[in-house]
């Protein structure tokens, strides 16, 4: 599972729509993120590929950067406007992601801390406003685990409801073999009427 989809499931909270008009286009957000990628050391480190597991869900995603020096990771997010708007649930949003994306590079990395970033990057002034806090690893695996727990505690209830769903179907069909099931089938006995067209005056 994407960590970007867990926490729009798990994290996202207040109003449904997480737009934050006028949000830039995809080919905007590219280049944005480039621009403070290139902004950054020669040791910064791009798209970082990370996954980890809690029981049978298995989470994986890709940081959009992190610096070995000063062991810090980056969660870029592009935007034009006031930055000051944009809706509260939209930054615990934010926050959800990069604190996933901690916890899965202190496992990576065996790290006991890291300090994380939310970069909100003006595709117009093209200026930074940084929001930074330092985390230990066991607060980040707590928080991991109780997103990934709430995810898997929907799933399960999900497939109780489709088994008990497709067990009642069983019985029904157990109990009324002769009832078609298929359009074509009920098709078959319906008898076929022949109209004769008369002349119109």
């Amino acid at each position: 599972m994407a960590v970007r989809a867990l926490c729009e499931f798990t994290a996202k909270v207040g109003d449904l729509d997480l737009r934050f008009t006028p949000s830039p286009s995809a080919q905007e957000g590219i280049a944005g993120h480039r621009t403070v990628a290139s902004r950054r050391s020669a040791h910064y480190q791009n798209e970082v590929a990370l996954e980890g597991e809690y029981e049978e869900l298995k989470v994986r995603g890709r940081a959009d950067g992190y610096d070995p020096d000063s062991n810090r990771l980056e969660e870029v997010k592009t935007y034009r406007g006031d930055l000051d708007a944009q809706p509260a649930n939209h930054r615990q949003l934010h926050w959800a992601q990069v604190k996933v994306y901690g916890w899965l590079m202190c496992q990576k990395l065996g790290l006991a801390h890291i300090d994380l970033a939310l970069v909100y990057f003006d595709i117009v002034g093209e200026g930074e406003t940084s929001l930074n806090q330092r985390f230990a690893a066991a607060d980040l695996q707590c928080f991991f685990n109780r997103q990934c727990a709430l995810f898997l505690g929907w799933a399960r209830q999900e497939m109780q409801h489709r088994d008990a769903r497709n067990r009642q179907y069983a019985r029904h069909m157990q109990q009324h073999p002769a009832c078609p099931t298929h359009p074509a089938a009920t098709r078959a006995n319906v008898p076929v009427v022949h109209v004769r067209s008369l002349p119109i005056d």
